[in-house]
């Protein structure tokens, strides 16, 4: 849809980020538009091109983590998603 190939975690991180405290019916719908009318705002910068640190929607991988969903198994086998690395756990404001 956007013309270009888009890592499946900054997919999710733009997802959420346009989504982000709204109730939409149909969510898809509503991202794709948002995306088409304003694609610099949420897209990651052309290959080739390296965005500004600040631009970044997924950090670095930290390398304890699994590099492809940015989760970790934890100490009772459960999943979670890595608190260094993960897209939407490294925005989550601290308490």
């Amino acid at each position: 849809m956007t013309g270009r190939e888009i890592r499946l975690l900054d997919a999710a991180a733009i997802r959420h980020a346009i989504l982000d405290g709204r109730s939409v019916k149909h969510r898809s719908h509503y991202v794709a538009k948002a995306i088409k009318e304003d694609p610099d705002k949420f897209l990651p910068a052309f290959e080739g091109v390296e965005p500004s640190p600040s631009l970044r929607i997924a950090p670095d991988w930290c390398g304890y983590c699994d590099e492809r969903t940015r989760q970790m198994e934890l100490h009772d086998n459960t999943v979670a998603r890595c608190p260094a690395c993960h897209p939407l756990a490294a925005k989550k404001p601290a308490s």
